[in-house]
């Protein structure tokens, strides 16, 4: 009986061991190659290489953004979660104990031994909920933004985390999927299963997890020296060289080239690159997030590099390079757009013929290469140092007399003024409303039909009627020295005079929508579409009302008033495009085939979505556009005289587009808008200054004429050489007066600093 039972416990003892037998064979054959990847991929870890942002250069190599080292503030992760990780937290008071106490809590019995580590414990942990008080205060930084740093990080280690668990089943489960399914024998005899990985077998611990990791960049010298002192006292601390954006030409160009910031979750939703490892933003990262910074992000972002540490070997593994960013350079002369800005700064404002004044005044200027469509200068005044954004932001929210934020170049279409009577000539030449030498009379008023019209007077008219007496206005006797010897006006005469008269006439005989459709062709009302943010501006067809008043608003339409807005940058491609005998080429600011963010590029629809198209414009218009646009500047009679001072020749048209008074908002005393009790936010009229006596608080916002109570933003657009355009350009001065006045001095002084740069050659 003992025999049998014996020989049935060996035959059970045999069918277990050959089953463990088949089991570990199977393992170490078939499953040899799946069980070591398993094995290896738990014994290391990977390490991420941050890269370094491409810097911008101007289009002669200066450098406009780059990355520099700087010392940063980072924190072991064990530190940065809710809850300090216990078992760091433990190591670290142990840590404590063996450099200060350790002969004490050695020689101490086994319960006065776990007091002192639960007090330094509880030490530990409250050092490390005071040290970011301690880092917000050294540093600068707010304690909310410190707080919204560690829990980003905290929320980009667990998605990369979960990334890589769920990758490893993923991959588990595919080759599983692709496996034959094991026979029912040995599915009952080896225990396998035919549902394939579970997904919390591939738990992992990722590399972040105790990793450091920066809090705050790029902190000063006596943040530095302080926090390297007290170090032993901040859990977690250390200081460790990093990079930070620097822009080295401060607040010039600071509208074109933009900033960086963190990402946010729409950028992470958005990334174009969700599955690269290296390439793909995390929580934290820095994405371009305005103007060439965001333009040109797809080439200035770099590339992660990768190294893999596994357990027991000292130095980690290279496995991937970091790629740095590419360098950008753009259109931008930086020294050009220097100057053109310092002329805002300090411009020259005329108080009377034999007087003036100098300070800053506000507004914009764009150069352009007429060839090419590049942009060499596009200034924006008053700025901002880009270096200081986050610094100046709030006040600079707050700041509503002179906005700087705002990109008067692309982002502020204002009334045009006279500026826009080339369009206006070409236009109803173009259609056939009249010949290119056609004429109009002006007698100072608006006839149409018979009837003379008290609205709309030519210029003339209003600013000199006190001094014509008996001569009257008919036949345009101002200049004395140069009076036109009929009054029956040319394109040519009427540009070079501006005449209101001549140009409302011919709107009238277009229309709204003629207008509008000149004005389209010329690329008004739509973003030009260089790639960073702008105003699309107004056109006259938005016009609703009835027939009677669109009908006079056609005609200030037609002399840049009322319902038409543009920015400058929109004007001095209209100056290009006459520059180029109606060739309308798309501004760029990039140079090269730098990889650009195309959803950033704004462009119309049709036959307006091309970068270079030629405008159905009549010949013989386009060359008395040339000409009188050349005697605005070199006749007497012009309104542009002022700039026959340049040393190079030049075509140009004056604007004054009459404004309203300057108004702000109120603010109490926490910066929130005060509103009254219809929710309505209340505004404060500023009361303008005059030239030799400006108003403090706004030392731009001038009142010029008799009376000073003209409000006028001055304009003037232009190009040269006239007889071979290299550049064409705008300027806006904002209530800076007629387009002859401080816009005429700044366009001098842009001219001026064009020649030096040697974009102009002057003349012999």
């Amino acid at each position: 009986m003992f025999e049998r039972r014996l020989k049935i416990f060996l035959m059970v003892l045999m069918v277990v061991t050959a089953v463990i037998a088949l089991k570990a064979a199977h393992i170490q054959v078939v499953e040899h190659e799946y069980w070591t990847e398993r094995a290896a991929d738990s014994m290391k870890r990977t390490i991420y290489v941050e890269t370094t942002r491409g810097r911008i250069l101007d289009r002669n190599g200066e450098e406009l953004a780059v990355d520099l080292p700087c010392t940063d503030v980072v924190v072991d992760y064990r530190a940065l979660t809710p809850e300090p990780d216990e078992k760091w937290v433990r190591s670290r008071a142990l840590s404590r104990l063996r450099r200060h106490n350790w002969d004490a809590y050695l020689a101490a019995d086994r319960p006065a031994r776990r007091q002192m580590l639960e007090d330094e414990i509880a030490a530990v942990k409250a050092d490390i909920e005071s040290m970011w008080d301690v880092l917000a205060d050294v540093t600068g930084t707010p304690r909310q933004r410190i707080d919204e740093t560690r829990d980003n990080i905290v929320k980009r280690v667990e998605m990369r985390k979960r990334y890589i668990w769920y990758k490893g089943y993923e991959r588990a489960v595919k080759q599983h999927e692709q496996a034959a399914p094991p026979p029912f024998w040995q599915r009952w005899l080896l225990g396998e299963s035919v549902e394939g990985p579970k997904l919390e077998e591939f738990r992992i611990e990722v590399a972040e997890e105790t990793q450091s990791h920066v809090i705050v960049g790029d902190i000063s010298t006596e943040a530095i020296n302080y926090l390297g002192k007290h170090i032993d006292r901040f859990p977690g601390m250390s200081l460790r060289p990093g990079v930070h954006r620097v822009y080295p030409f401060k607040d010039v160009a600071a509208h074109v080239l933009g900033r960086v910031a963190k990402v946010t979750r729409e950028d992470l939703q958005k990334d174009p690159n969700p599955d690269d490892e290296l390439r793909k933003y995390w929580q934290n990262d820095l994405i371009g997030r305005t103007g060439i910074e965001a333009l040109a992000e797809p080439a200035l972002r770099g590339s992660r590099g990768r190294m893999f540490r596994h357990f027991g070997v000292t130095q980690p593994i290279p496995d991937t390079p970091p790629v740095p960013g590419q360098d950008v350079r753009i259109t931008i002369d930086i020294l050009l757009q220097q100057q053109i800005q310092e002329a805002f700064a300090n411009a020259t404002i005329p108080i009377n013929r034999n007087q003036s004044e100098t300070h800053e005044m506000h507004g914009a200027a764009v150069v352009i290469d007429v060839p090419t469509g590049e942009i060499l200068a596009l200034v924006s005044y008053p700025s901002y140092d880009l270096n200081r954004f986050d610094e100046l932001y709030a006040s600079m929210v707050r700041d509503d007399i002179n906005k700087r934020l705002l990109n008067r170049a692309t982002q502020y279409p204002l009334e045009p003024g006279s500026t826009v009577k080339p369009i206006v000539g070409l236009g109803a030449i173009s259609d056939g409303l009249i010949g290119a030498h056609g004429t109009i009379e002006c007698t100072g008023y608006l006839v149409l039909d018979g009837r003379t019209y008290r609205v709309g007077r030519c210029w003339v008219a209003s600013k000199f009627a006190s001094l014509l007496g008996e001569r009257g206005v008919a036949h345009h006797p101002i200049p004395w020295s140069d009076a036109h010897p009929t009054g029956h006006l040319t394109y040519s005469d009427a540009l070079q005079r501006s005449c209101n008269v001549y140009f409302e006439t011919l709107a009238d005989k277009m229309g709204l929508e003629g207008l509008s459709k000149w004005y389209r062709q010329f690329g008004l009302g739509m973003p030009v579409g260089i790639g960073i943010p702008e105003s699309s501006g107004r056109l006259p067809d938005s016009f609703r009302g009835p027939a009677d008043v669109r009908r006079s608003a056609t005609w200030f339409a037609g002399i840049g008033q009322g319902q038409i807005a543009a920015t400058p940058l929109q004007m001095a491609n209209v100056s290009a495009t006459i520059a180029r005998y109606g060739t309308w080429i798309r501004p760029t600011l990039i140079r090269g085939e730098t990889p650009i963010d195309q959803r950033l590029i704004r462009r119309g629809e049709g036959e307006f979505a091309k970068d270079r198209r030629q405008l159905p414009l009549d010949p013989a218009g386009l060359q008395q556009a040339h000409d009188g646009m050349e005697r605005v500047v070199s006749t007497i009679a012009g309104t542009g005289h002022a700039l026959h001072q340049a040393r190079v020749s030049v075509a140009a048209k004056t604007g004054t587009a009459q404004a309203a008074k300057f108004s702000i908002p109120v603010r109490d005393e926490n910066g929130e808008y005060v509103r009254d009790a219809r929710g309505r936010i209340v505004r404060r009229i500023l009361e303008p200054g005059r030239p030799g006596a400006p108003n403090p608080e706004a030392v731009w916002y001038l009142a010029f004429g008799e009376d000073g109570k003209d409000l006028n933003h001055g304009w003037v657009i232009g190009f040269a050489p006239a007889d071979n355009p290299k550049i064409a350009f705008a300027v806006m001065v904002e209530y800076g007066g007629s387009g002859g006045g401080t816009a005429a001095n700044i366009t001098m002084k842009m001219l001026e600093a064009c020649v030096e740069h040697g974009y102009l050659s002057p003349q012999k």
